[in-house]
């Protein structure tokens, strides 16, 4: 797959476990308005989204998507596990 020169990724790691039960909410959000900004900047836009939760000592799923509504879906059904 061609990667276009120049081209830039949103990524977001965010823990998933149990100690971060109150504060996963708050921080799903200020992701959402971080992706809106984003978008909202039409002069240089993302190549990819990537998603990567973990629960110690577990990784992913991880999401790699160029479809920013995917991105936002998945980043919505994160949960504390």
């Amino acid at each position: 797959q061609h990667i276009p020169l120049g081209s830039t990724s949103l990524a977001f790691v965010f823990d998933i476990t149990g100690s971060m039960y109150d504060d996963l909410v708050q921080v799903i959000e200020g992701a959402a308005k971080i992706l809106a900004t984003t978008l909202a900047r039409r002069d240089k836009p993302l190549y990819n989204y990537v998603l990567v939760p973990f629960h110690d000592p577990e990784i992913g799923p991880v999401t790699v998507t160029s479809d920013p509504d995917q991105f936002q879906r998945e980043l919505r059904n994160l949960y504390v596990q």
